[in-house]
């Protein structure tokens, strides 16, 4: 079956999460999720089946307090974006290209960030690489490593937000 379709185009993180690793989220879904209550009860409810869903998300990927920190930290902003679409009632936020690619940004910025979770080696690993990020100055940056990310994100903003549209 298709297992990915296009998830770094995502416009939050739930739908990263509709659109990754898509066997393994509908097996979740359909065996933790929705056994849990789903998206029906109070909201309480709901935040606690997220929680609950992405920590298990996290543990499967790897048994350890960092990939438990990963699907808690998936799992706060899928419940604040649930929050958001109460208070816009349902109605979608990025109606325009600029509010696409904001939100786009965003979700890639947030997806890419919590991955140093998934790549550290330790907690301590992973504090040692949040303490110090950015620690070394500009001094030891080349100019085009800090051009080359802003120059991609821009030739890829349309794209992302074609494709985006396509699959509203």
């Amino acid at each position: 079956p298709e297992n990915f379709r296009r998830p770094y185009g995502a416009l939050s993180v739930r739908d990263f999460w509709r659109k990754w690793h898509m066997t393994l989220s509908t097996w979740v879904r359909d065996y933790v999720f929705f056994p849990l209550g789903g998206s029906r009860g109070t909201e309480v409810k709901v935040a606690r089946n997220l929680f609950v869903t992405m920590i298990v998300l996290g543990i499967w990927h790897g048994a350890s307090i960092l990939w438990v920190g990963y699907g808690v930290f998936h799992s706060i902003v899928m419940v604040g974006e649930r929050l958001m679409d109460r208070v816009f009632k349902g109605e979608p936020w990025a109606k325009t290209p600029a509010r696409k690619l904001l939100l786009w940004f965003w979700t890639f910025s947030f997806v890419t960030f919590t991955t140093i979770f998934a790549r550290a080696r330790s907690l301590d690993q992973m504090i040692d690489v949040l303490v110090n990020y950015g620690s070394r100055g500009l001094d030891d940056v080349k100019p085009w490593a800090l051009a080359a990310p802003a120059f991609g994100s821009l030739l890829l903003a349309p794209l992302v937000i074609m494709r985006s549209e396509e699959h509203t």
